[in-house]
């Protein structure tokens, strides 16, 4: 089944949303489409999930540049420089939503199945 433009529009809006409001912007469009369609409802929970897995990630990745910068004496903490990409993904996601594809996430997708 295709998805309307709106439904499109709502996928898309879900993924771009975890920039702004972590969790509580996907989590607000999961609520008022949970029973209205799947494809917005799969595109939400998906927004929800990444939005977890990268927040977990950015932590980690956080403690292990520190811990690099301090034995390399400052050297390391151009590592910081990296933590930007992690706004690429929720784009990516949205651009193929906003495509009408029921991108899966590996390792994510599986779980919110």
């Amino acid at each position: 089944m295709v998805p309307t433009d709106d439904e499109r529009t709502w996928a898309t809006l879900a993924h771009l949303s975890g920039l702004a409001a972590p969790l509580v912007g996907p989590l607000v469009i999961l609520l008022m489409y949970q029973d209205r369609s799947a494809f917005v409802r799969y595109h939400a929970l998906q927004a929800i999930l990444m939005t977890v897995v990268l927040g977990v990630s950015a932590v980690v990745f956080i403690w292990f540049a520190t811990i690099i910068s301090v034995l390399t004496c400052g050297l390391g903490s151009v590592l910081f420089a990296l933590l930007p990409i992690a706004g690429v993904v929720p784009l990516y996601e949205g651009w193929k939503a906003w495509q009408g594809e029921w991108h899966t996430l590996p390792g994510i997708s599986e779980f919110g199945r």
